[in-house]
């Protein structure tokens, strides 16, 4: 076998994992983030503003679980009353995601059932108005 058909031949082989390598890759499920991203992006400096106010509730929020809930339990400084929202937000499936209210007990905790989320990695994000100030906080948590 001379020079001219190994070339040929190692040409094919590489073709060959070029083109399996871009089937696979379009065959693998993307989601984006978040479909309105744009919007996102756009109003972000309400995000900036809400974190600052929440720096000195960011690490009194406390996530504990057990075999059948998720509790979140929000500091005293919180009042019960609050109208926003968590995000259960699953970076590698969206259908996985879970956006709750946040309706808070006595005990200022928000109880979840775990038989609403999939085991795995969660980014928490938590969205509120208390007293005229937004907060946001974001927290990971594993379910187990």
């Amino acid at each position: 076998m001379n020079w001219g058909y190994r070339i040929v031949i190692a040409f094919v082989i590489f073709m060959g994992l070029i083109i399996s390598a871009v089937v696979y890759t379009s065959s693998k499920q993307s989601d984006l983030v978040a479909d309105d991203y744009y919007m996102q992006e756009v109003n972000y400096q309400e995000i900036i503003d809400a974190r600052q106010n929440s720096k000195d509730i960011k690490d009194s929020i406390r996530i504990e679980q057990d075999a059948e809930n998720i509790r979140i339990v929000f500091p005293a400084v919180v009042q019960p009353t609050l109208k926003g929202t968590v995000h259960f937000f699953h970076p590698q499936n969206e259908s996985k995601d879970l956006v709750s209210d946040i309706i808070l007990n006595n005990e200022n905790t928000l109880v979840i059932g775990k038989v609403q989320l999939a085991k795995g990695n969660y980014t928490l994000k938590f969205k509120w108005e208390d007293g005229g100030k937004k907060f946001y906080v974001e927290k990971t948590f594993y379910v187990s």
